[in-house]
């Protein structure tokens, strides 16, 4: 039996749709290579989801989130996971997007890699989102953002869920959790 989720989000002046297909066949995330029109006022330096696995390479203008313990760059990417569009972290030897979910780290081999844009990462004040930040998964209660922190010596990025102001790192099997973290955001 095959079944259809369908996500609309719409922030201030910029509508984002993410549209997630679910069946029982595959897990395979749709193609995101189409974007909102633009105004004439919008920038060009606007965020996009590429397709990608991992057989497949790491698309031009990919957004890195740290590195990783063995030397890896980590890029921000995204995955179906149950019901859900997770953000997680593409580590580039082993091509896998890593992402927690209720404690635990999952790996997935289909996913989506972010690029177009001007990134930086923001400190939250007072556990406020930053107006500019990139939503970048859908929960079943919310909206899931890219967050980062030092793990082990290095800089590393998992989900931030708008409401539970913490940080959720995969990491060795399961989600780490913390309260200071930088959020990732496009353009000033």
């Amino acid at each position: 039996m095959n079944s259809k989720v369908f996500v609309f989000l719409i922030l201030s002046t910029t509508s984002y749709r993410i549209s997630l297909a679910q069946n029982n066949e595959s897990t395979q995330l749709p193609s995101s290579n189409t974007e909102t029109p633009r105004t004439t006022s919008q920038s060009e330096d606007y965020p996009k989801w590429v397709s990608s696995s991992r057989g497949g390479k790491i698309p031009l203008g990919a957004i890195q989130g740290g590195i990783d313990s063995d030397g890896a760059i980590l890029y921000v990417a995204r995955a179906f996971h149950e019901t859900e569009i997770i953000p997680g972290k593409l580590n580039s030897l082993s091509k896998l997007t890593y992402m927690g979910n209720n404690g635990i780290e999952y790996a997935k081999t289909s996913y989506e890699v972010l690029v177009g844009c001007k990134a930086h990462w923001e400190i939250p004040r007072e556990n406020n989102i930053p107006p500019n930040a990139i939503i970048a998964g859908v929960a079943y209660d919310g909206a899931y953002y890219v967050c980062r922190v030092r793990l082990l010596g290095n800089l590393t990025n998992g989900k931030m869920h708008n409401r539970h102001s913490r940080c959720y790192i995969p990491y060795g099997g399961i989600e780490h959790t913390y309260n200071e973290y930088e959020i990732l955001c496009c353009g000033r």
